[in-house]
């Protein structure tokens, strides 16, 4: 069955949070059938659109707000299977008409920065909700969330409210050029997956950069599982640190957590096709090194 994936990130930074959200003009999203809807920024937004689905991001410093849409998708049997194999303990799990809601919540102790996670599944669809944002920012990060539709009922109920001046459909999304740009980029020939050379004894303390845009990824291959792994019944994460360089290529790829031999090359084999956007320092393209996961469970 295809799957056609309507993926939508916001975030949004004013120029100065003195002149306050009603400064900032936002609009409704719908996706195609309907069943979900939110408020975004309505403008500074990079779009994706492809064959897989549309893709929205708006993000500044302090403020990234996600929505993902995966369409004809079994959601609800997804989510089920969370919940029997108890993935993500501390998650909270509630109704909403049709909709079945897990919910995670938690301060992150680095960043300074506060995550919320939202898994929504009705007959229709299969969504994924994050939220991440500063303590200055809350303003923003409640408005997003309480403008949150699920079948025209509130997904929280809450105030401040954003003041909409329009809606628009997902499938009426134009994607841009340049990032239409970056998903031809080649996949790296030469690249090796290289051992974890071990943390030192004294681990130095995070260097905190202020990104003017935050590393965007546009693409992630999947992974399957390998005939050894599957008879073997293994399951469990495996950690890369990948380094996302500034020309748009994928640099170095550590193995930080392996699994399995043949899974770890198999989660190698898919972060070297990893597109995306780099993340900008000052408006200029840097490299930056993130941790990327791969799961592997039998169910």
């Amino acid at each position: 069955m295809k799957k056609l994936a309507l993926m939508v990130f916001a975030g949004l930074m004013l120029a100065g949070f003195a002149v306050g959200q009603d400064a900032v003009e936002w609009m409704r999203v719908e996706s195609p059938s309907g069943d979900l809807s939110f408020a975004v920024p309505a403008s500074g937004n990079i779009v994706f659109n492809d064959d897989e689905g549309y893709r929205i991001w708006h993000q500044e410093p302090g403020v990234w707000l996600s929505v993902m849409a995966w369409r004809n998708m079994d959601g609800k049997t997804m989510i089920k299977r969370q919940m029997s194999t108890k993935a993500g303990t501390d998650a909270k799990y509630f109704e909403v008409g049709d909709f079945i809601v897990r919910q995670y919540k938690a301060p992150d102790a680095v960043t300074k920065l506060d995550y919320q996670y939202l898994t929504l599944a009705s007959s229709k669809g299969y969504y994924s909700i994050s939220a991440r944002v500063t303590k200055d920012t809350h303003q923003i990060y409640a408005s997003f969330l309480n403008s949150i539709r699920l079948r025209d009922v509130p997904l929280f109920v809450g105030q401040p409210l954003p003041v909409e001046s329009r809606t628009v459909r997902m499938n009426d999304l134009q994607t841009d050029d340049f990032v239409l740009q970056a998903l031809k980029q080649p996949d790296p020939k030469d690249l090796e997956l290289e051992p974890d050379p071990g943390m030192p004894a004294t681990p130095a303390a995070p260097v905190k950069v202020e990104y003017s845009r935050d590393l965007i990824i546009l693409r992630k291959p999947r992974t399957a599982y390998t005939p050894s792994a599957r008879a073997n019944r293994v399951s469990g994460n495996i950690a890369l640190r990948v380094t996302f360089r500034a020309d748009g290529q994928i640099g170095r790829v550590v193995l930080v957590k392996s699994l399995d031999k043949s899974l770890d090359r198999e989660a190698f084999n898919a972060a070297r096709r990893i597109k995306f956007l780099p993340a900008e320092v000052d408006g200029k393209p840097v490299d930056v090194d993130r941790v990327i996961e791969y799961g592997f469970s039998i169910y």
